[in-house]
């Protein structure tokens, strides 16, 4: 008989070490276990299926800003495990949805078929392939040549980047299925929390004073020496003339002047368009994961079907 339950705090390094598995690194265990413990250890919800031997199962939600979470659970090894998982991973997802979360996702490696099934189990819907692709940084900033005007969020305030982005959602082939899942204020949240917000990498660039589209880059994090594209879209009428080449060379130069190394970004798989214009820039694949997903609806209403994103050039589900 299985207990499905919030794992107890004299059970957590039991719990992590079913959650990672034996192979784990210890670097790992302890960082886990220093996040659960330390100041932001609200912003995870850890559970387990418990049997008569002990646990058998973990999973983990991180809540992240912008009321979506992302989870992650032990290996299942067997085609048993997947039911227990399943159990475990619904139970955990309802708890987060109870805690104001309307998007919870879960990146599946694509050869892990029972870990697909746990999630399908749990009521997720497979939602996209994300690509992994990174670009070195050449350690001389340059900064191409256009006819665009510059402006970042610090000279244009928010509410011009909240109206650029939904129209950048328009026709978008990222995931249309998630528009106007979340609040625009959400969506913001979420990029910024994405890495180190940095303002100076959230670009507008403007044609004959209209604003075409938007690209925003973020440190990939506190010490990283790699920043990362959180966000790229250009508005409908504005497309096809080569402006996201432009602004992607822009944020190319950006993370030179800073001295990155790196500069990397994920985009939706089936987005052909977009992930040529990264290749041809130089780009090179470095992973890729299934994006499994569950929502509920801001008034609480049952979650829609999910195939789709918050489109543009999609780096990052959350």
């Amino acid at each position: 008989m299985l207990r499905i339950e919030p794992v107890r705090p004299g059970d957590r390094d039991r719990a992590v070490s079913v959650l990672l598995g034996r192979a784990a690194p210890p670097r790992q265990v302890h960082a886990l276990l220093d996040a659960l413990c330390g100041p932001r250890g609200a912003e995870y919800m850890f559970w387990c299926a418990r049997g008569l031997r002990g646990i058998r199962a973990a999973a983990m939600g991180h809540l992240g800003p912008g009321r979506i979470a992302t989870v992650f659970h032990s290996r299942p090894r067997r085609d048993r495990d997947v039911r227990v998982l399943s159990e475990l991973l619904s139970r955990m997802t309802e708890a987060i949805f109870e805690a104001d979360c309307v998007y919870v996702q879960s990146l599946v490696p694509p050869s892990q078929r029972l870990a697909a099934e746990v999630c399908a189990g749990a009521g997720y819907a497979y939602l996209a392939q994300l690509i992994y692709l990174r670009l070195p940084v050449r350690p001389a900033p340059t900064v191409p040549a256009d006819a665009l005007d510059w402006k970042t969020v610090d000279g244009t305030g928010d509410e011009l980047l909240k109206r650029v982005i939904a129209d950048t959602y328009v026709d978008s082939m990222d995931c249309p299925g998630l528009v106007g899942l979340r609040s625009m204020d959400d969506v913001l949240a979420g990029h910024r929390a994405s890495g180190v917000y940095t303002p100076a990498g959230w670009l507008l660039p403007h044609k004959g004073g209209e604003c075409v589209g938007c690209i925003l880059v973020n440190d990939a994090g506190e010490r990283s020496a790699g920043t990362d594209v959180v966000y790229l879209g250009v508005r409908p009428p504005w497309r096809r003339q080569g402006l996201a080449r432009a602004m992607l060379a822009r944020a190319v130069a950006y993370a030179a002047s800073r001295r990155k190394s790196s500069i990397a970004l994920a985009v939706d798989a089936a987005n052909t368009p977009a992930v040529n214009l990264y290749r041809s820039a130089g780009f090179t694949e470095t992973d890729r994961r299934d994006v499994w997903a569950k929502c509920r609806l801001r008034d609480g209403q049952p979650g829609r079907d999910l195939r789709g994103g918050e489109g543009g050039s999609w780096t990052n589900c959350a």
